[in-house]
């Protein structure tokens, strides 16, 4: 990182509003360690089951997102913190319309 810090005012701003049927996101922040990227879904948007090889830490900065962790399924909401570890099999779907905070953390 060439500047000595990175800040966002108000990441809800950013997508004040998700087109409906759609995911956007927007790359916050990437470097050799860590890729920060902001999304919001539509209400009824998903991403299928899928792996990372890397930790990932998902926070709902607003909205409603059903969550399957391997065999768990889970309701989280505004303001949830979500920990993954690597290869976790793992899916979403937007009960509401969502802006969550993805955050990945290479070795």
């Amino acid at each position: 990182m060439n500047d000595p810090y990175v800040t966002y005012p108000d990441l809800g701003k950013i997508f004040a509003d998700i087109p409906a049927e759609s995911v956007i996101s927007r790359s916050l922040f990437k470097d050799e360690k860590t890729d920060v990227t902001l999304f919001g879904f539509a209400k009824g948007q998903a991403l299928t089951e899928h792996k990372s090889p890397y930790y990932a830490v998902v926070q709902v900065l607003k909205g409603e997102l059903w969550l399957k962790l391997g065999d768990d399924e889970l309701i989280v909401t505004e303001g949830s913190w979500t920990l993954m570890s690597p290869d976790l099999p793992h899916a979403l779907k937007a009960n509401t319309d969502v802006l969550m905070l993805l955050t990945m953390l290479r070795n």
